[in-house]
């Protein structure tokens, strides 16, 4: 299930940056679907699908929705939804702060829950009875950067936790080692590196930065799978555009494997404007295409 939240949370990641884009008929095809299919309630996911998929679905596509500049009735009943909902969880908790501080609204709500569930150690698990996590500690700073949060103390130290846990490899697991010199953290996989990686881009390019952001540049291009997307074998839509996504910001735009990424998502697009009729698969496009200039 984790897996499953991260792919729709990582679409959040470029409400962080201000691109321009130029709209194109793939775009407006996809986002007539993703408008389409918004549920009775205003959320989007699917009527059967979990409260915690309806929540980062409904996350994810407003936060498309708003950077398209597409603040129609769909967004603003989308926004209330979410609005609505109770936060429970670090995830909600920067998925909804994420999306106001984009929409300019107050974030202190979810900004002081966000703090307050800082683990004894200062740094994000679930929530602030469950050990570290790379994934929610990401996470977190993405919500503090985009609530434009100063406290340098709380934002390097969680940094600093980043960079200390990158694996050999140059990738990111889900979760580090349990302990000095232990061999027990997560393997490393796209997920992971593309969202860490873009989370380290949004701060100050300090050394230590810049070179794990390098090492895990790397490692994503060595781990392009021969149809030009990104995934543990096969490819998926969502790990390609995050891989593209993180590797476009780091600077590396004009690479070959960048334009193979490229051409597999452009050709598994469906006709009616999503990548298999999902969702989540066609608002991450979305944020991809706008990304790339369209």
């Amino acid at each position: 299930m984790i897996k499953r939240i991260i792919f729709i949370i990582l679409c959040l990641l470029l409400s962080l940056t201000g691109y321009s884009f130029a709209q194109s008929t793939a775009i407006n095809t996809g986002i007539n679907w993703l408008i389409a299919n918004q549920n009775a309630d205003k959320s989007w996911g699917g009527s059967a699908s979990s409260s915690v998929i309806l929540y980062q679905a409904t996350t994810e596509i407003i936060s498309t929705l708003r950077i398209l500049d597409n603040t129609g009735l769909p967004y603003i009943d989308g926004l209330s939804w979410l609005n609505a909902q109770q936060v429970d969880s670090v995830d909600f908790a920067t998925n909804r702060l994420i999306v106001r501080a984009n929409a300019g609204l107050d974030t202190s709500n979810e900004l002081n829950q966000l703090l307050a569930w800082r683990n004894t150690e200062g740094f994000w698990g679930l929530d602030g009875d469950y050990t570290n996590a790379l994934v929610n500690t990401s996470l977190a700073l993405l919500a503090l950067r985009s609530a434009s949060y100063s406290d340098s103390t709380v934002i390097n130290n969680a940094l600093n936790y980043l960079i200390a846990h990158q694996n050999t490899d140059g990738g990111f697991g889900f979760y580090p080692s349990t302990c000095s010199g232990c061999n027990d953290a997560d393997d490393s996989n796209t997920y992971m590196t593309a969202l860490v990686s873009t989370t380290l881009q949004q701060f100050q390019q300090t050394t230590s930065i810049a070179t794990a952001v390098n090492k895990a540049m790397n490692y994503l291009i060595a781990h392009q799978n021969a149809d030009g997307g990104f995934g543990s074998s096969p490819s998926t839509v969502y790990e390609t555009a995050l891989a593209l996504i993180s590797l476009i910001q780091s600077g590396q735009g004009q690479a070959q494997p960048l334009q193979n990424a490229i051409n597999y998502l452009t050709t598994t697009q469906l006709s009616n404007g999503s990548w298999s009729d999902d969702p989540y698969s066609a608002a991450s496009q979305k944020t991809l295409d706008i990304h790339r200039g369209g």
